[in-house]
């Protein structure tokens, strides 16, 4: 029952606070042919794509990551993003199934990567929220909060200001809410 009280404590924060924040409808709607940069694609979570499979499905490649793996992956520019209980995010060129790059955190990633303007943002159990250069893994910054990050983040953009932001949750019954370049 106490867990149950947390998450819907968490979707009604979640909900309160970006309530005032704009997430653009159309950016859903628009054709972002083999993307899946957010968990459940899009930032409304709608967990929808307008790629097509075709008739012929078969094996491509196979990554082994040499640890258990709790979250989703994501796909953006010709890279798939996840992360691994080991701490480890993952950027794996989706033509040749070779890693790009990793990224080294201090425990576990079990929440999937935010793939945003050549960001990605990742969660860990240790507390801390990074943003990543997408392209090369480079840490830009990173943001502490008192408790295990173990959902994705999403973003919204702020509708005066147009500012956009990052927002995720936070096992010290927190939703975070801080500005995506800084």
């Amino acid at each position: 029952m106490h867990v149950a009280f947390q998450i819907g404590l968490f979707w009604s924060l979640l909900f309160g606070v970006t309530h005032g924040l704009h997430s653009s409808a159309e950016e859903s709607k628009t054709d972002q042919g083999n993307e899946w940069p957010h968990h459940r694609g899009d930032p409304a979570l709608q967990g929808l794509s307008n790629a097509t499979l075709g008739n012929q499905i078969s094996l491509q490649w196979v990554f082994k990551t040499g640890e258990f793996l709790k979250s989703s992956v994501v796909v953006s520019n010709g890279l798939a993003f996840v992360g691994s209980d080991l701490g480890v995010l993952h950027a794996i060129n989706l033509q040749s199934g070779k890693e790009k790059w990793n990224f080294k955190t201090d425990m576990a990633i079990e929440a999937p990567p935010l793939v945003h303007n050549e960001m990605v943002y990742i969660g860990s159990t240790d507390g801390f929220l990074y943003a990543l250069q997408a392209d090369s893994g480079k840490l830009v910054w990173k943001y502490e909060t008192d408790g295990e990050i173990m959902g994705a983040a999403n973003y919204a953009v702020r509708p005066k200001t147009k500012d956009e932001v990052i927002v995720v949750g936070s096992y010290d019954n927190f939703v975070h809410c801080m500005n995506a370049k800084t």
